[in-house]
């Protein structure tokens, strides 16, 4: 699979290389040193990404992007803004112009490395999926933010840098309409007051107005005191914080509780005037608690007793399901929602092995049990699917694993961690896709490139087997006729009976496929010597395509014109299989149609041989 490309534009060609490094192992970069030779590179190599300085001499990185943005094939590559320039007049401007992101230098490659990946994720997303998969896509972005929001908690970094790193990936996260600002406040248990703990780009008053609240002061004090999430579209008399010349715009105040215990306060602003989500509350609600795990982690005074507490609250609140296992893969712990995705109590689950014909389903147990005990001898992390029994008369579900190793303090595997999440929905949605791709929409049967790859399989089975094979090219007679008179829809009725026919008159192993219009093929494999098999088979399509037609209140009469080309009498090859058939069916067409015929080398023009 193609690894994205990410274009690098910088005057400095030191800057280059550190993102390049950062960059490298999972994206082919390209590099350009000034505004005019980046524009020349967009458009020979289309970057999936643009990581752009702002201030460079000849062009600056603003005039880049308001050139990309008038031109019409270029306006959908993302643009992050990467930049020393960290004034807020300056990132509001490279938003205003369209950016996807604005980095201040200098930057930890976690955060540029997440902030790379998401916008990636969510252009490319916007222009590969449809609506049917919108909803998988959010979800797997919030799954990637709450895992990554897991991994910060694992850093051994101050509280406060903690938290700043956590509001990265929040704001980073791509269907999440939030603006790139916010904040969180924890509650000081002394005083009893919020305080100012992280932020990302609040405006100088607010930091100091900001620094220190009362409980019910403005949205995040109210956010505090009702242990609810406040919303507002817009500035009311509730936002009592303000100053002059504040613009215009909403917020998510949402309280961090540790079960009923207030740690804090997570404050996210949004557009002047937007709409309330229920799947932005249950994200944030999950984001919450999240947070809530990695302060209680940082509060606790025991490093293992702060282990527990924090994987217990993080199990709990995740809608991943995340399995505990001994190093023989036994289960020792779950969360609640890979009890609800059993539909079994935990004492159940507890003792038995994550492979068991109760949970897994048998074919795929052994993959599943590979994985998990290369796990725990600690070499390094694995990920594997399965699909999982989830109660009597419920269908099967896809179950994607990831599976960690937890060392104890003397570097032995204590568990392994196994997390899943259900990819049920973007499997069956990869499936109709692939179906698309190779199937004709209104019959149902192989389009042009799987029968040619069925083909040209059939032709090396063959030459294995020293075997032979037919193919016929078809043309239905009459079918314009019926189309233009009676409609399109009568016309598709036509051809999806006419399919159902000739797949009736056909063994199992044999294989008719729609090329477009109302032309098919047919391949006729697994051939011994006689090659009057294939003008029997021919004779029966015929035969039962003459029958007339029912179509709602018509009765419509076809028939067929059939070329026939064998291997490797004819050709050893698809194309010159396919094309003596064609010239076979034309020959039919131009002596009265509705019959069949076999090539032969003098239907051939001097052109055609």
């Amino acid at each position: 699979m193609r690894q994205p490309t990410v274009l690098i534009v910088d005057d400095e060609p030191t800057n280059i290389e550190i993102l390049n490094q950062i960059l490298e192992p999972e994206y082919d970069i390209i590099c350009s040193t000034d505004g005019p030779s980046a524009l020349d590179l967009v458009d020979r190599q289309n970057p999936d990404l643009i990581l752009l300085n702002v201030m460079m001499p000849e062009m600056s990185g603003y005039e880049v992007l308001e050139t990309l943005n008038s031109r019409e094939a270029r306006r959908e590559i993302p643009v992050i803004f990467v930049t020393a320039w960290g004034d807020e007049r300056a990132e509001t401007k490279g938003l205003g112009l369209g950016a996807a992101d604005y980095v201040v230098k200098p930057f930890r490659p976690a955060t540029i490395k997440a902030r790379v990946r998401n916008t990636l994720v969510r252009y490319q997303t916007e222009r590969r999926l449809s609506e049917e998969l919108e909803r998988d896509v959010r979800a797997t972005q919030s799954r990637i933010a709450v895992s990554a929001l897991l991994e910060t908690s694992l850093e051994p970094l101050p509280l406060k840098k903690q938290l700043g790193h956590a509001l990265d990936i929040i704001l980073s996260i791509p269907w999440l309409a939030v603006e790139y600002k916010g904040s969180i406040h924890l509650l000081n248990e002394s005083t009893g007051k919020l305080e100012l703990t992280a932020q990302r780009f609040l405006a100088a008053p607010l930091l100091t107005q900001c620094a220190e609240l009362d409980i019910g002061e403005c949205l995040c004090g109210l956010a505090a005191q009702r242990r609810e999430i406040v919303f507002r579209s817009c500035l009311d008399h509730d936002h009592t914080v303000n100053f002059p010349g504040i613009s215009e715009h909403g917020h998510y105040c949402i309280p961090i509780l540790l079960q009923a215990r207030l740690l804090g306060v997570l404050n996210l602003y949004v557009p002047h005037h937007h709409k309330r989500l229920p799947e932005e509350d249950a994200l944030l609600t999950t984001i919450a608690n999240t947070l809530a795990g990695l302060i209680e982690n940082r509060y606790v005074e025991q490093a293992l007793e702060d282990e527990r507490r924090f994987i217990t609250t993080i199990m709990e609140s995740t809608a991943a399901f995340v399995v505990v296992l001994a190093p023989d893969g036994r289960v020792v712990q779950t969360n609640r929602a890979f009890m609800q995705l059993t539909s079994m109590p935990e004492s159940a689950i507890l003792g038995k092995y994550l492979w068991d014909e109760a949970l897994t389903v048998q074919e795929d147990a052994e993959a599943l049990r590979t994985a998990l005990l290369e796990a725990a001898l600690g070499v390094r992390a694995n990920a594997c699917e399965s699909r999982w029994r989830v109660g009597e008369d419920q269908p099967e579900r896809i179950i994607s694993w990831s599976n960690t190793a937890l060392k104890d303090a003397s570097g032995e595997v204590a568990n392994v961690i196994a997390t899943g999440i259900d990819v049920t929905e973007r499997r069956q949605a990869e499936k109709r896709l692939e179906r698309l791709a190779h199937n004709d929409a209104l019959t149902g049967l192989p389009n042009r490139r799987l029968f040619t790859d069925l083909l040209d399989h059939a032709i090396q089975r063959a030459d294995r087997n020293k075997g032979r094979i037919s193919v016929m090219f078809m043309d239905l007679d009459r079918f314009k006729a019926v189309n233009d008179t009676l409609g399109h829809d009568i016309g598709d009725m036509l051809l999806i009976e006419a399919s159902q026919r000739i797949q009736a008159v056909l063994r199992k192993n044999d294989v008719v496929a729609r090329l477009g219009g109302d032309e098919f093929t047919v391949i006729l494999s697994d051939k011994g010597p006689d090659r009057e098999e294939a003008s029997l088979v021919a004779q029966k399509i015929l035969d039962t395509l003459q029958q007339p037609f029912h179509l709602k209140e018509h009765e419509c009469k076809i028939g067929a014109s059939i070329g026939i080309s064998h291997y490797p009498d004819h050709g050893e090859d698809v194309e010159t299989l396919i094309k003596k058939a064609d010239i076979a069916m034309y020959a039919v067409k131009r002596s009265g149609r509705n019959r069949q015929l076999t090539f032969d080398a003098s239907l051939e023009t001097p052109s055609e041989s």
